[in-house]
């Protein structure tokens, strides 16, 4: 199954006064988080970009096309892997 993962730009440490505090990024923002494909190049699932680059449709949910495996991951709202399926089985309007 696709997964959506954390990577936010500025997790980590920081530099507040001098003194190096932790940081957990910003957690509401879509680009922070990474959305991977089950298919795997290189021995490695394949990232098809940040989660923000995919338009939300008016119920919120989001897709995005893997041009490797050519199937499709469905995201809801909440960022949660919903579907998995193939580009060919989507109905055409």
């Amino acid at each position: 199954m696709s997964k959506v993962v954390y990577e936010g730009s500025v997790v980590g440490l920081k530099v507040v006064n001098g003194r190096f505090r932790a940081s957990g990024g910003d957690t509401a923002n879509p680009f922070d988080y990474m959305v991977y494909c089950t298919c795997e190049r290189e021995g490695k699932p394949t990232m098809l970009g940040p989660l923000g680059r995919f338009t939300q449709n008016a119920q919120g949910m989001r897709t995005a096309h893997c041009p490797v495996c050519n199937h499709i991951t469905v995201i809801d709202k909440g960022g949660q892997v919903t579907a998995y399926v193939p580009f060919a089985l989507l109905p055409k309007h």
